[in-house]
C-alpha cells in the first residue's frame, strides 16, 4: 500500500471458491484512489488480472474452449 498527498494505491490478492463446484481461484487487484484537497474521493482506477483468473477457469490462449484471453486493462470509475 502506498499513500501520497492525494492518492492511495493498494494491491490486493483475493481467493475464494466458485459455486457450484467449489473450485478455488486466486486473483490480483490494483486499486488507485485519488482524493481532492478536502479528502473526498474523486477518482478510482481498478486493475484486475483477468488473464490469470481466466486461466484458472480453464480458458486457453488458443481460443478454446472459451475464446482468446485478453490483456487486463485499467477501468476508471468516477463517483456520482
Amino acid at each position: 500500500m502506498v499513500l501520497t498527498r492525494d492518492a492511495l494505491i493498494a494491491r490486493l490478492t483475493r481467493a475464494g471458491e466458485l459455486s457450484p463446484n467449489g473450485q478455488r481461484v486466486v486473483w490480483d487487484l490494483l486499486n488507485i484512489f485519488r482524493f481532492d484537497d478536502q479528502g473526498r474521493l474523486v477518482e478510482e482506477w481498478v486493475r484486475t488480472d483477468y488473464r490469470s483468473f481466466l486461466r484458472q477457469l480453464g480458458a486457453r490462449r488458443d481460443g478454446s474452449p472459451h475464446g482468446p484471453v485478453r490483456r487486463a486493462h485499467f477501468v476508471a470509475v468516477t463517483p456520482c
